[in-house]
């Protein structure tokens, strides 16, 4: 039998605790996080939130799975978050490699303008502490959206 990642996604939102276990089996197993589908699948469950929800997800050097964070819970439209919140999380984790992720209620996967404020002040921060920020996720009920594979970890400016 064959399964759509609609499919996929819907399993995962309707199963509780699935999330949980497969990222238990992550960190367990080791397994490096390294294709995108992956990264997709561990955040999945946040789309069809009614609020949004800013997590952190804690790679080791070989871009394994060590913990997920949610470092804030929002509203519909917004989140409060900063950069030394999640740097600091990072660092008191023991590692330097992370991406982050949030979704968005309003149904549209396109990052606002406070998104780019963010992914682009987060890049520079991390590198002049000497970690490493591998992506920005965006995710909603129709899509995702993701910073590294749209070339846009960096500021344009």
């Amino acid at each position: 039998m064959a399964y759509t990642d609609c499919t996929i996604m819907r399993v995962v939102r309707e199963t509780p605790g699935l999330l949980a276990a497969i990222e238990g089996m992550l960190r367990n197993e080791q397994r490096p996080i390294i294709q995108p589908r992956q990264l997709l699948d561990l955040i999945a469950s946040r789309a069809p939130l009614k609020h949004e929800e800013v997590l952190v997800l804690i790679l080791d050097s070989q871009l394994r799975l060590m913990d997920t964070v949610t470092m804030s819970v929002g509203g519909a439209t917004t989140c409060a978050i900063s950069v030394q919140g999640i740097l600091l999380a990072v660092l008191r984790a023991g590692h330097t490699n992370f991406i982050i992720s949030h979704n968005h209620p309003a149904g549209t996967a396109q990052p606002s303008p406070a998104d780019n404020t963010l992914t682009w002040a987060l890049s520079a921060a991390a590198d002049v502490c000497g970690m490493s920020f591998h992506d920005h996720i965006i995710t909603c009920g129709a899509g995702v959206f993701q910073y590294a594979t749209q070339g846009l970890m960096r500021s344009p400016y």
